[in-house]
């Protein structure tokens, strides 16, 4: 006789020891045990896949479907916005970029021109026989026995998913100016432009290099200097290209069918977004900072500041400007 206690320990330990099948490993049970098999195998078919194809004399780009919030994501075409789940899939047009070139010059306070570096790529392509990108002319190189060895030329382009926001701007109204009770009053402003005249909601679009808009700094919003951008935007994937050994065109040379393709990733899910904060019902009300003395307002900002009142009405502003910002978050669901 075995206790039921003992017998669900053991059908426990079983279990636990039993292997489990994974991404291209196949189990089978039987009465002597499992038998563990690796299978081929075809990749991780996840949304947002890249499909890179030589067409028409020009690279396409197709993406796998992916979702935003359960709806499609789009690619403008000629006929409009298409949606990725569509039979006749749409595809982008890369922007190349060049990781090698120097980003440009630089002026030091000694009046000296430097020449800056190059982006650069990842450590996996050096492997590939891609040349050095372009040094700091103020750095001296290290020596690299295998740089004579490395001259295939890489491009790159990132593929980047937008969607439209409400922004807001700050509105001043300075009152009293020129006497001892000076008063600004800050007021939120929505702007909608883009919203109300964007292509789609959820759109792809290829950048040759995507850099994240500035949000303004609360220091931005209380002094009305702030421009909010209209969109939120997330990096789907980068999209390198390496040539054959020395390309006829050296660095001018552009991608063609003998180039290969490299996606690297930075999503790799279906994606859920939503502003910061929702969309008020009624505007919010206006916050109102009183100055003492005689001057333009911000003219004695600084002197007030070490003031407990107006510390106060700082930390009110804070509160303020932080509930009327509506930039978006992405994440993965």
């Amino acid at each position: 006789m075995i206790l039921a206690r003992s017998w669900n320990q053991l059908v426990s330990r079983i279990r636990a020891a039993r292997p489990l099948a994974g991404l291209g490993i196949r189990v089978i049970d039987s009465a002597s045990g499992a038998l563990v098999s690796a299978e081929p195998s075809t990749g991780f078919e996840h949304p947002w896949k890249l499909s890179v194809r030589w067409q028409e004399e020009a690279w396409r780009v197709f993406v796998r479907p992916g979702f935003v919030n359960g709806q499609d994501v789009t690619i403008s075409m000629a006929e409009g916005e298409v949606p990725l789940t569509k039979t006749e899939r749409p595809w982008l047009t890369p922007a190349w970029r060049n990781p090698l070139a120097s980003a440009g010059m630089m002026a030091t306070l000694s009046g000296e021109l430097v020449t800056l570096p190059g982006e650069g790529y990842p450590p996996f392509f050096k492997q590939l026989g891609v040349r050095d990108p372009a040094r700091d002319s103020r750095e001296v190189a290290p020596f690299d026995p295998t740089a004579s060895e490395r001259n295939r030329e890489i491009r790159a382009c990132d593929i980047v998913l937008v969607t439209p926001r409400i922004a807001t701007r700050t509105e001043l109204e300075l009152s009293d100016a020129l006497t001892a009770g000076q008063m600004v009053t800050s007021l939120r402003a929505f702007v909608n432009d883009y919203a109300r005249n964007a292509p789609a909601k959820y759109r792809l679009i290829s950048v040759p290099k995507w850099k994240p808009a500035p949000e303004p700094t609360p220091l931005d919003r209380l002094l009305g200097q702030d421009v909010e951008p209209q969109t939120d935007e997330i990096k789907v994937a980068t999209l390198w290209m390496v040539s054959p050994p020395q390309p006829p065109d050296g660095q001018e040379a552009i991608p063609d069918g003998t180039w290969v393709a490299y996606p690297q990733y930075d999503v790799f899910w279906n994606l859920a977004h939503a502003p910061r904060n929702p969309p008020p019902a009624n505007p919010a009300d206006p916050i109102r900072v009183n100055f003492g003395g005689i001057g333009l307002g911000y003219a004695d900002l600084l002197g007030n500041a070490m003031l407990a009142p107006v510390n106060d009405a700082f930390a009110a502003a804070a509160r303020f400007l932080d509930k009327t910002t509506f930039k978006g978050e992405f994440w993965t669901v």
